[in-house]
């Protein structure tokens, strides 16, 4: 089992989301709380955001989260707004009806035989989704039916502290040589 909580929420608004993101955080890094929660928020965070804060933007939600393995938020926090409660209803449900659809997508579509969604090794583009991906501790398919491998996520960026062993740091300048030198798989763009 991984090191991400499945028990992830979306906020609207990025204050509020920065506030969660950094609560979670920090009782991980404490040892309070032996599995990571990731914030979605609708907002783009800073670039110095706690690394759980993941930009994602609702209407590219179900881009997202059909081109990974990250887990689906459970909970919708619209914010400390004054929109009429109509609003604020509307929002939820299309936020509850968007999540459905992408869970119903993924059940049909990206599961294995025992139910478990489908991983490869992975070049990601943003750091933060390679962090949360490898915190999974997803397994991949390596030709033989008993054999599993794990995951390995790769990401060009800031080095992560306290990273697991499947997160690997590169450079642009290095890629063609690690993976041309190295033994490790290609990885999945």
């Amino acid at each position: 089992m991984g090191q991400l909580n499945n028990s992830c929420t979306y906020y609207s608004l990025l204050d509020d989301a920065l506030g969660a993101a950094k609560e979670a955080l920090a009782l991980f890094q404490s040892g309070e709380e032996e599995q990571l929660s990731l914030v979605y928020v609708d907002a783009e965070p800073p670039d110095d955001s706690p690394i759980n804060l993941i930009y994602a933007p609702f209407g590219q939600l179900t881009e997202l989260f059909l081109q990974t393995t990250l887990p689906l938020p459970e909970r919708f926090i619209p914010g400390k707004r004054s929109l009429p409660e109509a609003v604020i209803e509307y929002e939820k449900q299309r936020f509850s009806s968007t999540i459905n659809q992408i869970r119903k997508t993924r059940e049909q579509h990206l599961q294995n035989e025992h139910g478990s969604l489908l991983a490869l090794d992975t070049l990601f583009l943003n750091r933060k989704f390679a962090y949360a991906t490898a915190l999974q501790g997803n397994h991949v398919y390596l030709g033989h039916p008993n054999i599993l491998g794990q995951q390995v996520c790769h990401y060009e960026g800031e080095v992560v502290e306290n990273s697991p062993e499947n997160l690997i740091q590169i450079t642009s300048e290095d890629l063609i040589t690690y993976f041309t030198e190295s033994r490790r798989r290609i990885p999945h763009i």
